[in-house]
């Protein structure tokens, strides 16, 4: 009934926020993890929303549901699902720390490296440390190019990490 509802809301363009809030709310409810991707990508087109108390929770619940709705955790899901942290218009306001701490556990280091840009400077730095504590750096770039050969392209500063931290940022972000 909620995929319904969000479907024929769209349609018509309805994008009234506590419709939309009520909707993510039974949707994370039902731990519905591939509706609520399609939903937040849907939303992510409609800046009026983008500020509602669900949006931004909804995109932390998704972030962190690989780890959360099975023992067996599987690196590929993992990837997909941090993939669309870049898709989120609201990306900086995320709170990403549990999601690299979940990474950092079960031996995803790598995969941290995707969430970089969304990091401050003292984050980055901090988890740079954590990561090359987990892996050394042949490892490391062992992964990252596994990665790259599997359609994530990471930033050049970060993939170098000596360099990451040292990169100007954009003063528009």
């Amino acid at each position: 009934g909620v995929v319904l509802v969000r479907d024929l809301c769209a349609e018509y363009h309805i994008w009234t926020p506590s419709i939309w809030n009520a909707l993510l709310i039974q949707i994370n409810k039902f731990n519905m993890f591939k509706e609520l991707e399609r939903t937040l990508l849907l939303l992510s087109s409609q800046p009026q929303l983008w500020n509602s108390s669900q949006f931004l929770s909804s995109w932390n619940n998704l972030l962190i549901s690989p780890f959360t709705t099975s023992s067996d955790v599987d690196e590929c899901r993992v990837r997909e699902v941090l993939n669309l942290v870049h898709r989120c218009p609201t990306a900086m306001d995320l709170k990403l720390d549990p999601v690299i701490e979940e990474c950092l556990s079960h031996d995803f280091a790598h995969l941290v490296l995707i969430m970089a840009p969304y990091l401050s400077k003292e984050k980055l730095m901090e988890v740079k440390t954590r990561v090359l504590n987990q892996l050394t750096g042949s490892e490391l770039a062992g992964r990252v190019a596994k990665l790259e050969k599997q359609g994530f392209h990471l930033p050049t500063a970060l993939v170098n990490l000596d360099e990451i931290g040292q990169a100007e940022t954009s003063p528009a972000l």
